[in-house]
């Protein structure tokens, strides 16, 4: 939440937003591209200001947690009356969804480990796969004479 446009970083022919991971002290370099590149560019603007967050309130400052964590609670309220069976979510359960959502679409673990800011791949996989809800077949093998 308190990403400035100094972590955007040219290399190469491209941008990278450069971070370094809060539990695991690891740098890591996202590639800027597409619509994430898009998104970065419109929020620092032609002449960024380095001290203001890449993601920040109308005044400048940075979101805390709590008001981050309001914003999405509004929202599931809102969403709530459209979607009755919509179940509460915190915002970090964003990042257990995507990682899910990654995994389900065949992305190397080794990849999503890094996004998560990991040391261990088996973290990854727990993580993953706690959040994994998916309808299994049964077993089709024939018993006996069936």
């Amino acid at each position: 939440m308190d990403w400035t446009p100094a972590i955007v970083r040219n290399k190469g022919a491209g941008k990278v937003l450069r971070i370094e991971q809060n539990k695991t002290g690891c740098v890591l370099e996202i590639d800027l591209s597409g619509q994430l590149l898009n998104l970065v560019d419109l929020a620092i603007g032609d002449i960024p200001v380095l001290r203001r967050p890449i993601v920040h309130t109308r005044k400048g400052e940075p979101y805390t947690h709590t008001g981050i964590d309001a914003m999405l609670r509004r929202a599931q309220a809102k969403a709530k009356k459209k979607l009755p069976t919509l179940l509460p979510f915190g915002f970090r359960d964003l990042k257990g969804k995507g990682a899910t959502d990654m995994w389900l679409s065949d992305e190397p673990i080794e990849r999503i480990q890094a996004l998560c800011g990991h040391k261990d791949k088996a973290t990854t996989e727990i993580y993953v796969k706690s959040r994994w809800r998916e309808l299994v077949a049964p077993n089709s093998l024939k018993i006996g004479a069936w």
